[in-house]
């Protein structure tokens, strides 16, 4: 039931920003932690490109904890230089559960994605970029 004169924040919505070609290294196997199993996947750098700004991405790494075999939890940090010169720095955390009816739909779907995140981004230092939020 609608509450009257409430004040109902309207619902976000997605733009789209710009597709990457990133170039990664071979994991690294850092060993047993608590939880888990670590893994560091190297980002030895690449492009990006979308409406609003292109440029290129500086080299990161994707860290990750793997629980059990099944579900692996990821934590990507890098920057992005942009064309113009500004540097955004870009954290990403996902999650991903390695089930066998999930991979069976991928390979049905021909999907490649194989997990969601969502980005912050950070700290851009330029007025020109500010509309990332």
């Amino acid at each position: 039931m609608a509450v009257p004169n409430s004040s109902v924040p309207d619902a976000p919505t997605l733009q789209y920003a710009f597709a990457a070609r990133v170039d990664v290294g071979p994991i690294i196997d850092v060993g047993e932690v608590t939880g888990g199993r670590r893994r560091v996947i190297p980002i030895r750098g690449g492009t990006f490109e979308g409406p609003r700004l292109r440029g290129r991405v500086l080299p990161g790494a994707d860290w990750q904890v793997v629980h059990d075999g099944t579900l692996t939890e990821l934590e990507a940090r890098y920057l992005l230089e942009t064309d113009s010169g500004s540097l955004v720095a870009i954290v990403n955390r996902g999650a991903t559960h390695r089930r066998r009816c999930l991979h069976e739909w991928l390979r049905a779907s021909r999907s490649t994605r194989r997990w969601c995140t969502s980005a912050r981004w950070r700290r851009s230092g330029r007025p020109t970029q500010s509309w990332h939020g």
